[in-house]
């Protein structure tokens, strides 16, 4: 089966090969850049193997054309955040040929298996080689035509009742579908141990995409925060509250504003006079912190305390290794509020 289109992706990839080049920007819509960023999720969830980490250029590119800072659109990025694209679709179509062939194959053995033909003694022959015909066992005329008289006799067609046939009952499709779908929804409401396949945004991918944002959005900022002469506990500090900061906003807007006003959520954050690759840092922060929130039942940021042991099921080592912590650098994500954890968080440890 082939992949869904992703015709928002597609008209932002030919926009940046294309538009921003000449400067213009016309086809660049905060709603068409945030649709194309779920095509990409999408599409990623599609292909086999294909993971944030292929897509990092072009992601970077897409939360710059989001924000409408145009000046940061360079010819270089975006020429390899078309690269990542293009390599995207190459993978998609390897995928697509991967199953046609595994379908021809399938046809073919079939095919082969109609041409044969097995013998009680299990000699495979040709179905077209002469089978011999199966000997008749001799019939007794006489009794025979015995036992058709005897049925002839206990047979009588006067005492013979019809029988109605049982009405059958309609069955309705569109009430099957609508209650198939209720118990589905039973199913999976409130119940985080189950996962919905379907949904884009189910928690272990949400765990998945907190692992990154630590890893990518995370480690930029602070980068950035260490060369404008922070220092490392302050910069860790300072994001970790950012984080925090998300999380506690969107858990307190979550009952009044929809998905699909995300945006209006990120544009609230006080985010002036901040450095570009710390704004996008807090704007991942921003969406991943709602989609937590927007879970039945939610998803929890595990937090721990100074002089805690430390929990190798919860925590991994920051830059020292021990046995009780000393701060907090990154927290651990639960499944729901004091459930199993989705990922694990970071801490450094004291040095005793």
């Amino acid at each position: 089966m082939s992949l869904p289109e992703h015709n928002f992706l597609k008209t932002v990839i030919e926009a940046f090969k294309n538009d921003v080049p000449k400067k213009e920007y016309g086809k660049l819509s905060k709603a068409t850049i945030q649709c194309a960023r779920r095509d990409l999720e999408q599409c990623l969830n599609a292909i086999p193997g294909a993971n944030f980490d292929n897509v990092k250029i072009l992601r970077s590119q897409l939360t710059i054309a989001e924000m409408g800072n145009w000046s940061l659109l360079k010819e270089g990025p975006i020429e390899e955040a078309v690269s990542e694209y293009e390599a995207l679709l190459k993978a998609k179509a390897n995928q697509e040929r991967a199953a046609s062939n595994l379908e021809s194959n399938k046809k073919s053995e079939t095919s082969t298996a109609k041409q044969t033909v097995t013998r009680d003694y299990g000699e495979q022959i040709n179905e077209n080689d002469d089978v011999p015909e199966p000997r008749l066992k001799h019939v007794d005329t006489a009794e025979l035509l015995m036992m058709k008289r005897e049925r002839e006799d206990t047979d009588d067609p006067d005492n013979e009742e019809d029988v109605p046939m049982p009405k059958l009952k309609h069955v309705d499709t569109a009430e099957l579908l609508r209650r198939s779908t209720e118990a589905g929804k039973k199913l999976y409401e409130g119940n985080a141990s189950i996962a919905d396949l379907s949904d884009v945004y189910r928690p272990t991918r949400i765990a998945e995409m907190f692992l990154l944002l630590y890893d990518n959005e995370w480690t930029d900022a602070f980068e950035q925060l260490i060369q404008m002469n922070v220092t490392e506990r302050q910069a860790i500090q300072k994001l970790l509250q950012y984080l925090e900061n998300a999380f506690k906003y969107c858990e307190k807007e979550v009952e009044q504003v929809k998905l699909q006003h995300e945006e209006t959520i990120g544009d609230k954050v006080n985010k002036d006079n901040l450095n570009q690759i710390i704004r996008c840092y807090i704007d991942e922060c921003v969406r991943l912190t709602y989609l937590m929130n927007v879970q039945n039942p939610p998803m929890k940021l595990h937090q721990v305390d100074k002089g805690t042991q430390f929990n190798s099921n919860i925590y991994k080592e920051y830059t020292r290794t021990g046995q009780t912590v000393e701060y907090l650098v990154w927290p651990a994500l639960l499944l729901y509020e004091d459930g199993p954890v989705a990922a694990k968080g970071v801490v450094q440890l004291s040095v005793t």
